[in-house]
C-alpha cells in the first residue's frame, strides 16, 4: 500500500488505514473512558463498581454533568505534544449524562444510561455471587449502542458507529468497616468488523473510599487503565479519579469527581470534572 508522507514524532509513517484511526482517536479521544465501559448499573465509588446491587424493586435515577479538557496529546512513544505549533488550542466536552437501574432481585439488577444528546446508550446487567463480611464478587455484562440523529454509512462503518458487547467481574474488599476498596476487569469488543480493524477493549479500575463523619462522608481516591486496539495501532491511557461522596440524606447520594490523565499513547490528555446526584426511589 502507498505511503502517506505524514509522520509522528516516533518517527514511523502513517499508512491511509492508520491515519482513518488517528483521526477518529482525535475526535474521539475526550469522550470520558469510563463511558466505553459497561453503563447502566450502579455503583457507590466513582471509575469502579461495587458489588452491591440496588435493592430488590427500588430504582437509582442519576442525571450527571461533566467537562472534560485537553490541550496535548499523546504520540506513538507516550511523548506530550500540543495540538498547534503555537499552544493556542483547546479541546472541550461538555455534557450531560442519565443512568436509570432497577434491583430485579435481591442478587440482580438492570439498567440504562444515555447522554443528553442521545449519541450512545449503555444497557447493563450486574449478579452478585457472593458478598460476605470481608469479601464480595460480582459479574457485570453489557451492551454499548451508537444512537444520535446523523447520517450513517452502511459499507464504511468506522467503530463510532457499531455496538460494542462485553462484560467482567468485580471484587470489592472490605479493609475496616469504613475502608473498602473494588476492583474491576472489563473486556469490550465489536459486534461487527469495522473499518478500522477495531478490535480488543480492556478496562482495569481500582478505588479506594474511606468514609469519615458516622458514614456522611467518602473520600474516594481511584485508578483507571484502559487499552484499545485497532489492527496495528494502540490506545493506552490512565487515569487518576479523585473524588468524594456526600450521603447526608437518605434518599440521595451527592459524588463531585475529577479525571486526571498522566500517562498514554496516541491519545489526548484529559482533565475534568463531574458531578453526579443519585436519587433512590422506593
Amino acid at each position: 500500500m502507498t505511503k502517506i508522507n505524514t509522520a509522528f514524532k516516533g518517527g514511523y509513517r502513517l499508512t491511509p488505514k492508520l491515519l482513518i484511526v488517528y483521526m477518529i482517536m482525535s475526535l474521539f479521544a475526550l469522550s470520558n473512558s469510563i463511558n466505553a465501559q459497561v453503563g447502566g448499573i450502579s455503583g457507590s465509588k466513582i471509575s469502579s463498581y461495587t458489588v452491591d446491587v440496588v435493592n430488590h424493586h427500588n430504582v437509582e435515577f442519576e442525571p450527571a454533568f461533566y467537562h472534560f479538557n485537553s490541550r496535548k496529546r499523546w504520540d506513538n512513544n507516550g511523548n506530550l505534544d500540543d495540538f498547534s505549533v503555537n499552544s493556542d488550542s483547546t479541546k472541550w466536552i461538555t455534557g450531560l449524562n442519565f443512568r436509570v437501574t432497577y434491583g430485579l432481585m435481591d442478587k440482580l439488577e438492570l439498567g440504562v444510561d444515555f447522554s443528553s444528546d442521545m449519541l450512545l446508550t449503555r444497557i447493563g446487567a450486574r449478579y452478585v455471587f457472593y458478598d460476605k463480611e470481608k469479601t464480595g464478587l460480582a459479574a457485570i455484562t453489557g451492551i454499548n449502542i451508537p444512537m444520535g440523529n446523523k447520517t450513517v454509512s452502511k459499507s464504511v462503518r468506522l467503530s463510532n458507529t457499531i455496538a460494542k458487547a462485553g462484560g467482567g467481574l468485580v471484587f470489592t474488599g472490605y479493609i475496616l468497616p469504613d475502608f473498602s476498596v473494588d476492583v474491576n476487569a472489563q473486556y469490550f469488543r465489536f459486534i461487527e468488523k469495522t473499518l478500522d480493524d477495531g478490535t480488543n477493549n480492556w478496562y482495569l479500575n481500582s478505588d479506594f473510599g474511606y468514609y469519615l463523619l458516622e458514614r456522611k462522608l467518602q473520600l474516594i481516591a481511584g485508578f483507571g487503565y484502559q487499552f484499545s486496539k485497532y489492527g496495528t495501532f494502540n490506545t493506552e491511557v490512565f487515569t487518576l479519579y479523585p473524588g468524594i461522596t456526600v450521603e447526608t440524606g437518605k434518599q440521595y447520594i451527592i459524588v463531585l469527581s475529577a479525571g486526571i490523565d498522566v500517562l498514554g499513547k496516541n491519545t489526548d490528555k484529559n482533565i475534568g470534572a463531574a458531578l453526579a446526584l443519585t436519587i433512590i426511589l422506593d
